[in-house]
């Protein structure tokens, strides 16, 4: 599978011949999905799901991982990526409640102050030869290691970051670690799926976690840092990424 462990480690997450075939497959799949969840929602469905979203009621995990992983964010990352990776989570646990599955918050706390790690001065170098998701992926492997978390663990945290710049990720296939991440992360970017979460929560995450100057730095990742151009992130930006960026509902 696409952005898999097993797939990663083998092409550091670029995505050549069939793969980038595939990856265009998952870009459709993905605008038909949120076509359709947007036209149920307005014709009224969702509302008990929709109802269970309560920001107040995410917990912040304190584990010894954990406050390393956010250590590392906070030194690593300029304060507009920071307060990124924090909506990210938060997001990322709204959707599971959405969903009314029960994620491994630890993992997710530690996914999403991860996941955009290889984008900052201390690794964005890799991204010329290496997806900066899988970059971001091997730090969170071994940092789980030295504290110890078993290979399923460490596996499921390395998925949960290298998959989230996949456009699509189906619920089968998926853990909803991963899911909630790339729901969380692509809702905070460009405003996917917004319409599924309560104005007044995502309201709450705004005025703790400011998004002022989000939207310049977060393009400035895309055109100042060297992606490859078979990289996620090189792709995505062929295929215009930057103006769905600019658009983000959010940022009005």
């Amino acid at each position: 599978m696409i952005s898999d462990y097993r797939w990663s480690e083998e092409t550091n997450g670029l995505l050549m011949g069939m793969d980038k075939w595939r990856f265009y497959s998952l870009l459709v799949r993905g605008q038909c999905h949120e076509m359709i969840q947007k036209l149920l929602t307005a014709c009224g469905g969702y509302q008990k799901a929709i109802a269970r979203i309560n920001l107040d009621s995410i917990p912040e995990p304190d584990s010894q991982i954990a406050r390393e992983a956010q250590l590392l964010a906070s030194v690593s990352c300029k304060p507009e990526l920071y307060l990124h990776c924090l909506r990210t989570y938060y997001f990322a646990a709204m959707y599971a409640q959405f969903t009314g599955e029960k994620p491994d918050l630890e993992l997710l706390y530690v996914a999403s102050l991860m996941h955009d790690i290889g984008l900052t001065d201390d690794f964005q170098s890799q991204a010329a030869s290496n997806s900066f998701a899988v970059v971001g992926a091997r730090e969170a492997y071994a940092l789980a290691e030295k504290y110890e978390y078993g290979t399923s663990w460490r596996i499921a945290l390395y998925e949960a970051i290298s998959k989230h710049l996949n456009p699509f990720l189906s619920a089968k296939q998926n853990s909803i670690e991963a899911r909630s991440l790339q729901k969380g992360a692509t809702l905070d970017v460009i405003g996917g799926y917004q319409f599924l979460f309560p104005k007044a929560e995502l309201a709450k995450v705004h005025q703790r976690y400011s998004r002022d100057g989000f939207k310049a730095h977060i393009l400035d990742t895309m055109t100042d840092i060297p992606h490859h151009k078979c990289s996620h992130a090189g792709v995505l930006c062929s295929c215009g990424f930057e103006g769905l960026v600019d658009k983000n509902p959010l940022e009005k």
